[in-house]
């Protein structure tokens, strides 16, 4: 006689509370992976739109560096900057001298020459643009790697020749903030 066979239950129908609950957990097992993916994808749009907005705010301090290099670059400031370069590069020679003599020494020789030539309005001139310059660094409107491309060789030597004149302008007018940002500038953006 042929062997009974054994009746299986059809798994397509939903009859059966075995049948219920298998269903069931598959549903809440999909359920669970689907809000996984969710919530995996909400935490990478946030990040990606986090890395978007810091992106445009680095390009933007760097279009705000480019604002500074383009204006130290025309107008008044390139002219008074060419004109102070041409007189002070003359006495090189002088101003090794006086730096051999002491700071005494070679702060007086700086002093005397501001005073002979009548230079004290393009050195403030100079000192508002880095002071300009010092100040955007800091407060990270302007991009500290280009700032420090374009302007530390410049604003280094001018801080480190004119230190005479700055330190008499602040001790005439008891007033130590003056070119602050220039010297910030300086000492912490220079010396990286």
């Amino acid at each position: 006689m042929p062997e009974a066979i054994e009746e299986r239950p059809d798994p397509v129908k939903t009859e059966g509370p075995e049948t219920l609950n298998w269903f069931s957990r598959q549903k809440d097992s999909f359920s669970a992976i689907a809000t996984l993916f969710q919530i995996v994808a909400i935490i990478l749009g946030g990040m990606f739109g986090a890395y978007q907005y810091l992106q445009n705010q680095q390009g933007d301090r760097v279009k705000k560096t480019l604002e500074l290099v383009r204006e130290v670059r025309s107008g008044e400031i390139k002219s008074t900057n060419a004109k102070l370069t041409e007189v002070w590069n003359a006495r090189s020679k002088e101003i090794a001298e006086k730096l051999n003599l002491g700071k005494k020494e070679f702060g007086d020789y700086i002093m005397e020459k501001v005073e002979a030539d009548k230079s004290a309005p393009q050195l403030f001139l100079l000192i508002d643009f880095y002071n300009d310059l010092g100040s955007c660094s800091e407060a990270k409107i302007c991009d500290e790697v280009t700032a420090r491309n374009y302007f530390c060789n410049d604003a280094t030597g001018f801080f480190n020749l004119f230190r005479p004149f700055i330190n008499k302008i602040r001790e005439d007018q008891s007033n130590p903030m003056i070119a602050l940002p220039l010297e910030k500038f300086v000492k912490s953006t220079c010396v990286k």
